[in-house]
């Protein structure tokens, strides 16, 4: 929870211990609606992954499975289904979570990475 959250769900119990009910109903609608624009994070169903590459219809990703996890992509069909491979690994894998990939430290964003 980012610090925003935190300060609103401090306040927010704070109003309640007050007995400010209009305060708490306030700072707990501010804090829903803070924690639900936030994208969500860890491992999701592999029927969730979203289509990134028309090219491909492909996404690139951290996969889970019965491979374990591995850095890997998600195809997605025509008719809508999806599939996980995890690259370096061959054989009959079963994906069945995706995750996606972190963007890079802050400095590191801003800057060029050139190959060493």
């Amino acid at each position: 929870m980012n610090s925003e959250a935190l300060r609103l769900l401090d306040d927010a119990v704070r109003a309640h211990d007050y007995g400010s009910h209009a305060t708490f109903v306030l700072r707990m609608s501010e804090l829903r609606a803070l924690l639900s624009a936030q994208e969500p994070t860890g491992w999701r169903p592999i029927e969730t992954a979203p289509t990134v590459d028309p090219w491909y219809n492909a996404t690139r990703c951290l996969v889970f499975g019965n491979c374990g996890i591995a850095f890997g992509k998600v195809y997605v069909y025509e008719d809508g289904t999806r599939e996980g491979q995890a690259e370096g690994f061959s054989g009959d894998w079963k994906i069945t979570h995706w995750m996606p990939l972190p963007s890079p430290p802050g400095e590191l964003a801003e800057q060029e990475v050139k190959p060493q």
